[in-house]
Formats: C-alpha cells, sequence, structure tokens
C-alpha cells in the first residue's frame, strides 16, 4: 500500500541543500499530516490487549525489552519523512518502544508462543499500526501528494 511520486524523495533531498529551515518546515508538515494515523494508533493502544507476563520486567542479551506499558507504547509511536532509496514511501509511522514494537509483530516471521498470545488477546501479526494505517491513508496520501507538488515545485524553482 505505497504510493510513490516520481521525484519526490530527490526533491525532498534537494530542499535540505537549498535551505535547511524550508527542510524543517517540511518535516512539521509531514508530522501534522500523518498526524491522524498516529493518534489513531495511539489510541488504539489498551491495557486489556496485552497478556499479563509482558508487564514484568524482560532483557535480552543486556537490551531491556519488557515491560510492556501502555503509556510507553503510546509514545513511542512517531511518523517521520523517509527518503532511503529503498523505501517505498515518503513518511514512515514507526513504533520506537521494543515491548510495543514486539507486541506489534511477534508471531509474524516464525510461529511461537509469544506471538499465539498476543493474537489471542488481539488479532494477527500488525495488530495496532497497520490496521490504522489502512483506514486513513486515504487522506494522509492525498495531503502528502499536495506537499510534494510544492516542494517539487519550489525545488525546480531555486535550481533555474
Amino acid at each position: 500500500m505505497a504510493v510513490r511520486v516520481e521525484g519526490a524523495k530527490e526533491a525532498i533531498k534537494t530542499l535540505r541543500k537549498i535551505d535547511p529551515e524550508l527542510r524543517k518546515e517540511f518535516n512539521a508538515e509531514v508530522r501534522r499530516i500523518a498526524a491522524p494515523i498516529v493518534d489513531a494508533a495511539k489510541a488504539n493502544y489498551t491495557d486489556t490487549m496485552i497478556p499479563s507476563g509482558t508487564r514484568r520486567s524482560w532483557s535480552q542479551r543486556g537490551r531491556k525489552l519488557f515491560p510492556f506499558t501502555v503509556t510507553k507504547a503510546r509514545q513511542g509511536v512517531r511518523a517521520k519523512p523517509d527518503t532511503r532509496a529503498r523505501s517505498r514511501s515518503v513518511i514512515k509511522v514507526v513504533q520506537s518502544n521494543p515491548a510495543a514494537a514486539i507486541y506489534e509483530f511477534a508471531g509474524d516471521a516464525t510461529d511461537n508462543k509469544l506471538g499465539r498470545a498476543f493474537t489471542s488477546k488481539s488479532r494477527a501479526p500488525a495488530r495496532v499500526m497497520w490496521p490504522v494505517a489502512e483506514t486513513k491513508v486515504g487522506a494522509v496520501t492525498d495531503e502528502m501528494e499536495d506537499l510534494i507538488k510544492n516542494v517539487e515545485k519550489l525545488v525546480s524553482k531555486e535550481l533555474r
């Protein structure tokens, strides 16, 4: 479900070279446009959806992964521009909280106990953010296309 605007990533990268302040404004605008997805994803994290065992502290190889708290899961949802060559979209909405990211995708690649426990409380992997994104993608895409067109016009005008 990616919408590709030809030349968009290149125009965004060039924006930083032309005027770094404009790039900062662009990033802020991207966050504003993606806010419906971010806000809805944050609202979908609830206490009832997580197994009780994930409320305990758990580390793996020195990295603290759990406990899962709804507050931290909500704080971990962020939107940002993505101009990497391999990405398929210009906006990415990420979950930066390790426990919430594990909750989101446990059991996706392999069948395991943790994934089954999460699925019994919620739905299959891609539990929170993807379903929300599917419902909001149309409005976000339309606004992003308008923003990208404006950026491309600005960049082409500055390069002349």
